[in-house]
């Protein structure tokens, strides 16, 4: 079936693919712009406790974390937990203005 799909030119083998070229995106410019949010499951305490999953708030502009937060896990209201610990502790950003609330 592939060969008669590559004979149509429908399908290309894997290494006759061109790569994918992704720019790169500036850094945002201002601290509070953009916060990236990643929950990332592991055993973090070893054998010592269960696997639990840790967010983490990274700031775009200056890569700094801004939060921490561990959940048993990763779900939509373990998100909006760390999100009002964060908003709590660093105060909600007005996208495209200069203050913050």
């Amino acid at each position: 079936m592939h060969r008669i799909m590559i004979g149509e030119g429908i399908w290309k083998p894997k290494k006759a693919r061109k790569p994918e070229i992704h720019q790169m995106r500036e850094r945002r410019a201002c601290f509070g712009e953009l916060v990236q949010i990643d929950g990332s499951e592991h055993a973090w305490f070893e054998a010592r406790g269960p696997k639990c999953t840790l967010f983490v708030f990274i700031d775009d502009a200056t890569r700094r974390l801004g939060e921490l937060w561990f959940v048993p896990v990763e779900t939509y209201l373990g998100y909006c937990e760390a999100s009002r610990h964060y908003f709590e502790r660093h105060g909600e950003r007005c996208a495209g203005k200069e203050r913050w609330l």
